[in-house]
């Protein structure tokens, strides 16, 4: 899904598998914990190249997501 209504290159919401609309066109995609680290950058993953990340994947890595229950806190006591 193109995602051309980013407002910036420092926007952090994206949805999974979502091409940026400019030069590299990179992919968001999830990861798991083991492969975050100083060589995973945010233009790793591009059109060009998520077919082969996909294809190497071992399991669905949003397997079992509707299963993780949690709250977020209630942040408006916080606003002055």
């Amino acid at each position: 899904m193109p995602n051309g209504a980013r407002p910036s290159t420092t926007s952090s919401t994206a949805t999974a598998a979502c091409s940026i609309s400019r030069a590299g066109a990179a992919v968001s995609v999830p990861v798991d914990w083991d492969e975050l680290g100083p060589k995973l950058t945010p233009d790793k993953f591009t059109v060009l190249n998520i077919g082969k990340r996909l294809a190497s994947l071992k399991k669905d890595p949003w397997a079992g997501i509707a299963k993780v229950k949690q709250k977020l806190p209630d942040l408006r006591s916080l606003r002055k």
